[in-house]
């Protein structure tokens, strides 16, 4: 709510950049809502304690992409790789209409993470791979 007003104050043009760990895959309602500004009723699992808001009433008008299906046509396929998880977790989202997506950190190959069992590993850190955006004005 605070992006949104934010970015209305100043003609709905303001660059903002939406990135982190999300703990959802893209086929998951987080990544739904996060990159289409609303959320198909089938996109909600049984909510049989009433926690989450009416499906109507989850939404947003900010224009985000996700930068890697912008640069390179799909997801990462791997932004965390763990002996019980691999796959994408973790986005970098950008108001299109203000921004352009020009690169991407590379991936690492089924290959390249395997070698590794899991990360965190003695040459990565981290459970979750470095993703990197590089944007441009528009």
């Amino acid at each position: 709510e605070v992006v949104q007003g934010w970015s209305n104050s100043q003609n709905g043009v303001l660059p903002v950049i939406v990135c982190g760990d999300f703990n959802s895959t893209p086929e998951s309602a987080v990544y739904e809502l996060l990159t289409t500004g609303r959320l198909s009723p089938s996109s909600i699992p049984d909510d049989p304690y009433g926690i989450l808001p009416p499906v109507n009433q989850m939404h947003h008008s900010l224009p985000l992409r996700s930068i890697y299906p912008a640069v390179v046509n799909s997801e990462a396929t791997y932004t965390n790789y763990t002996q019980k998880f691999q796959g994408t977790l973790d986005y970098i989202c950008f108001t299109q209409n203000s921004l352009r997506g020009l690169a991407v950190s590379n991936t690492y190959s089924y290959e390249e993470l395997s070698a590794e069992t899991a990360l965190p590993s003695p040459t990565q850190p981290s459970d979750h791979i470095l993703t990197v955006g590089v944007f441009a004005y528009t």
